[in-house]
């Protein structure tokens, strides 16, 4: 059985699963992202200052080395002419598969959506106000006022491209 460090345990708040979710969030949090900690994690001691630092320091501007290394190795090689085995991106069926993944994506999001909306009697500790806004009917995926500018937008494009 491991020995946990006084120091880890100094900021948490929860044991168990839920305090490890809370420093491993903290931790990639920090390094990928706005450096946010779940509320029950008291991040602000001298051990959690100092790690977090670092893993900011490692996950942002030391991983600009590799990053920057791989971009001069795209710019070094030479570009490949177009051949059979290229997927043309201003035809027709680019313009379809695009639509239908855009729609396909769209369906989805609407479908569960609709089945996560509530109603007061779910969240009775929330304001009214904010539970209305989140059982507002969601906007049709097939609403004109979306649909016809954005396919005559695409058009355009397709023309003029």
């Amino acid at each position: 059985m491991g020995v946990v460090s006084e120091w880890g345990k100094a900021g948490l708040n929860n044991a168990g699963p839920h305090g490890l979710s809370e420093i491993l969030y903290a931790y990639s949090s920090a390094t990928a992202n706005n450096g946010s900690a779940f509320a029950g994690l008291s991040a602000n001691t001298p051990w959690y200052n100092t790690t977090l630092g670092l893993g900011m320091l490692i996950g942002r501007f030391l991983m600009i080395v590799p990053i920057l290394a791989m971009a001069g190795s795209l710019v070094q090689k030479k570009v490949s002419p177009p051949s059979a085995g290229t997927f043309p991106v201003s035809g027709g069926t680019f313009v379809i598969l695009l639509l239908g993944t855009v729609l396909l994506i769209g369906a989805l999001e609407f479908r569960s959506r609709a089945h996560a909306r509530t109603d007061c009697r779910t969240f009775p500790n929330l304001p009214r106000e904010i539970v209305l806004t989140m059982t507002q009917k969601p906007t049709s995926l097939f609403d004109w006022n979306i649909v016809g500018p954005a396919i005559g937008d695409a058009f355009k494009k397709l023309i003029r491209g």
